[in-house]
């Protein structure tokens, strides 16, 4: 497997407001362009014994165009907000898209055999995450801070075992990692940091 991922973009600019509440951030795009070229070999085991290994070449390209943007205000020497906003993209492993498929020379069921590998149609993870965070300085070495956090998510890879029917190797029943629909994830994080420095600590 080649995977050739190259920056035909990537900008970003910081930003700064003088306002009753001081305003600073980044805003940026990076483009991305990727030429996928996947080759390997398919292992069967015929009926009438030994090992047949059948080449298989997939080639793929796609351009990924990856906003960014971040804000942060400051209320008081303690007190900060920040928002942050991103599109990213994660590529799958090399083991997930190898187009080797293993074939089990036992019978799962009569004319069914087990097989398994990887998936060169796989698509990368897409997730547009948004972040929101209150925090709190109450010392030189310890901060607070709640933050709400939300993930949109495109793609997320899995294992799923379905059974196909291929001219070449017969009836299967094939477990390799395909990419699932859309799906989302969000919740709170609290966070509490600070050394034991004060003077009541031995």
């Amino acid at each position: 497997v080649v995977r050739l991922p190259r920056h035909i973009l990537r900008h970003q600019f910081r930003y700064a407001l003088d306002t009753a509440f001081p305003i600073d951030g980044v805003i940026g795009l990076r483009a991305v362009r990727t030429d996928l070229s996947i080759d390997g070999t398919a292992r069967t085991f015929p009926p009438g014994g030994g090992v047949v290994f059948t080449p298989r070449s997939q080639p793929s390209e796609y351009t990924d165009y990856l906003p960014s943007a971040t804000f942060r205000m400051k209320l008081n020497d303690q007190v900060q907000v920040r928002l942050a906003a991103n599109k990213t993209r994660t590529r799958p492993n090399f083991n997930q898209l190898n187009p080797t498929i293993n074939v089990d020379p036992n019978e799962f069921s009569p004319g069914v055999f087990n097989a398994s590998g990887g998936n060169p149609d796989l698509q990368p993870l897409e997730s547009n995450n948004y972040d929101a965070t209150v925090e709190y300085y109450f010392s030189p070495t310890g901060f607070a801070s709640f933050g709400l956090f939300r993930r949109d998510i495109d793609g997320f890879i899995v294992n799923q075992i379905g059974t196909v029917d291929d001219p070449e190797l017969g009836t299967r029943r094939l477990n390799r990692p395909v990419n699932l629909n859309e799906s989302r994830l969000q919740g709170v994080e609290v966070q509490l940091t600070t050394f034991l420095d004060y003077d009541f600590v031995p």
